[in-house]
């Protein structure tokens, strides 16, 4: 993709040829084209292609660590609630640090959404 970018912005070619000859849709090489450009030369280099992952409020690891604690409760006959869990994901996050959504600090809890995506992440969590 960056290649034929180059190809466009740099050495001034038709979008329609270049899209061709690389079989790029054009209408998603003008697009790109467009976002190289207003990036710059120093930073077109860095543009992203292709589909960004959701924002997820806590890194992978930060989800590891709290899914061994939920099943490690389980594991004592201490279950977790999902209620409880969202309590605890809200808490786990404003202890370290983390950068968390507005609608969670009102409820000091995490959101349902959250939920239901730290669960389809950690499938071994609800078994």
């Amino acid at each position: 993709m960056l290649l034929s970018i180059k190809e466009v912005a740099e050495n001034q070619r038709s979008i329609r040829p270049v899209a061709e000859e690389y079989g790029i849709n054009f209408m998603t090489l003008q697009r790109y084209v467009k976002k190289y450009e207003k990036a710059g030369p120093n930073e077109g280099n860095k543009i992203s292609t292709g589909y960004l992952k959701n924002r997820q409020i806590l890194t992978p690891f930060q989800e590891n660590e709290l899914a061994v604690y939920v099943i490690e409760c389980s594991r004592i006959y201490h279950g977790v609630s999902p209620k409880d869990l969202r309590q605890l994901a809200y808490q786990f996050a404003r202890k370290n640090n983390v950068v968390v959504p507005d609608n969670w600090i009102k409820s000091e809890s995490a959101s349902s959404d959250w939920l239901t995506g730290f669960l389809k992440r950690h499938r071994h969590v609800v078994q």
